[in-house]
């Protein structure tokens, strides 16, 4: 069997040759670039950005979405409204020409 080689085991890969630090420190007994201790941040810095964009987006999609139903709800009941009112209108007059009618009917000729 190959002996398996210690230093192989659980190592990050090497700093990018554009990464602008360039000072190593001691970190848990064994050399790291600062770089390499900051990448899980700015990842999650990342994740949280375009999470957060992807929020935004879906909210002011419901948002807009609701506001437009509520609207649109409005003009529906303002649209019965006035048609319920026509209909009253007509019913009234039809009510008034229906009793003149009958009120001529009962009439006697001379009067």
């Amino acid at each position: 069997m190959a002996a398996l080689n210690v230093a192989s085991v659980n190592v990050r890969p090497p700093c990018p040759p554009s990464c602008p630090n360039t000072r190593y420190q001691i970190r848990h007994l064994r050399w790291i670039t600062p770089c390499q201790s900051t990448h899980l941040p700015a990842l999650f810095k990342q994740v949280a950005r375009w999470s957060a964009l992807a929020f935004g987006v879906f909210y002011g999609y419901s948002r807009q979405r609701s506001l437009t139903l509520h609207v649109k709800e409005q003009n529906e009941e303002k649209e019965f409204r006035a048609y319920a009112d026509l209909v009253e209108e007509a019913k009234i007059a039809f009510e008034a020409a229906y009793n003149r009618e009958q009120a001529v009917k009962a009439a006697p000729y001379g009067s």
